[in-house]
């Protein structure tokens, strides 16, 4: 199943749209790169937030089981891999090894 794909050019309008803030930071292309964010304002410590997302749009296990309780197949697939599939991996095997 082909899925249609947003350009990124859609993705500020999106996060307007959604409730996402940007605090002192901006998406800028980086020659060679690709994209990434790039702080636009000086920033102290009482004003380290640099994004907020609603909780809604984050994607958590709590919110995969709010989705699931509506989509039965979702619901079908977290029965079916169990455990397995609540097990956090952390990005850094190393911090995945249990001694």
């Amino acid at each position: 199943m082909h899925r249609q794909t947003l350009g990124f050019e859609q993705f500020l309008p999106w996060a307007k749209l959604n409730n996402i803030e940007f605090n002192g930071i901006a998406i800028s292309n980086i020659a060679g790169k690709g994209y990434g964010l790039v702080v636009t304002a000086e920033r102290s410590e009482e004003d380290a937030i640099l994004i907020t997302v609603p909780k809604d749009l984050i994607l958590s296990g709590e919110n995969v089981w709010i989705l699931a309780k509506a989509d039965k197949h979702l619901r079908e697939v977290l029965e079916a891999v169990g455990d397995y599939g609540r097990v956090p991996y952390a990005a850094d095997p190393l911090q995945s090894v249990h001694y």
